[in-house]
């Protein structure tokens, strides 16, 4: 039985499953630190670890046909070499080609010459999010959708008819990614995420508050904390109307963690989809839409280069 090993690379965690090919059976995920802050070698190391763990975990006449690995941008996704700098996550291995350093540590840990040649591939953490609900959620609905994903960045991906697409597309920023276009005195990625959450909340209350327990405040009633949400939503209404405004999209898919509380932030951008006839759709689990936007195991990206084994 053919299957592939599926990595979704966070900043704080990495789940990791094996998928049969062609399976619409919903995975057995398990999670590992990501060692992100970690130096160069501890970084691969953990990454060889988690890839012989699911290979381990198949019987040996399963013939594992590809790693697939979805990672957060800036990021050399054709040559799997990670660009991030400065972001506090990944520093350390800023430039390097993890397929060669993986390969050799897989071959090093278990001796299979099979195993450290089987080939890796890497795609955008949204971009796979944006496959996975097309392929398994939108029953590959035409049109034009917007894929945001709110969480320790503002991911996004853009996609016309089942393709992904960039720039030159008309109303797609460059590579599909809205986190670094300009926004008050930054960019979108200061604002609409957890550090733009966190600066809020050090405004209102005096001090950072995770998360979930915003929420839970705010659910609860806490004047402060829907105040926090009720600011947030100011921004993305500000930052993601425009983007709305150029692409037209027919529907505009929620994703990310701080997305679960788009009913506390995201009534003035409802609002505008409403007024505008844009079908909006949160997904709660968005690391299994990536999961199996990984799985698909096939390009289905334009504009890109996206490489996937068949």
């Amino acid at each position: 039985m053919e299957y592939c090993i599926v990595l979704d690379v966070g900043g704080t965690v990495i789940k990791s499953c094996s998928m049969e090919s062609g399976s619409d059976a919903v995975p057995v995920i398990s999670y590992h630190d990501s060692m992100s802050g970690s130096c160069a070698h501890d970084i691969m190391v953990n990454l060889a670890s988690i890839i012989t763990t699911e290979w381990k975990s198949r019987p040996l006449s399963d013939q594992l046909t590809r790693i697939s690995v979805a990672f957060p941008g800036p990021f050399d996704y054709p040559h799997g070499i990670s660009l991030i700098k400065g972001l506090e996550k990944y520093d350390a291995i800023f430039g390097m080609s993890i397929p060669d350093s993986v390969h050799a540590l897989l071959l090093e840990m278990t001796g299979s010459v099979e195993l450290s040649n089987v080939p890796m591939v890497f795609m955008h953490d949204v971009d796979a999010f944006a496959i996975g609900m097309h392929t398994h959620v939108l029953e590959s609905r035409p049109g034009r959708i917007l894929y945001l994903a709110l969480g320790t960045g503002a991911g996004s991906a853009f996609m016309v008819d089942g393709m992904i697409v960039d720039a030159p597309y008309p109303g797609v920023p460059m590579d599909g990614w809205i986190y670094p276009l300009p926004f008050k005195d930054s960019c979108i990625d200061e604002y609409l995420s957890a550090r733009g959450q966190s600066a809020i909340c050090k405004r209102v209350f005096g001090h950072d508050v995770p998360g979930k327990e915003l929420d839970g405040l705010a659910r609860n009633g806490d004047v402060r904390a829907l105040e926090v949400f009720s600011m947030f939503g100011k921004d993305v209404l500000e930052a993601v109307g425009p983007i709305l405004n150029d692409f037209q999209p027919d529907c505009l898919v929620m994703g990310g963690q701080i997305s679960k509380s788009y009913s506390l932030f995201g009534v003035d951008l409802q609002n505008l989809c409403d007024m505008r006839g844009i079908e909006s759709i949160l997904e709660y689990d968005t690391s299994l839409r990536i999961i199996q936007g990984l799985a698909v195991g096939k390009r289905i990206c334009i504009g890109k280069e996206v490489i996937h084994a068949q």
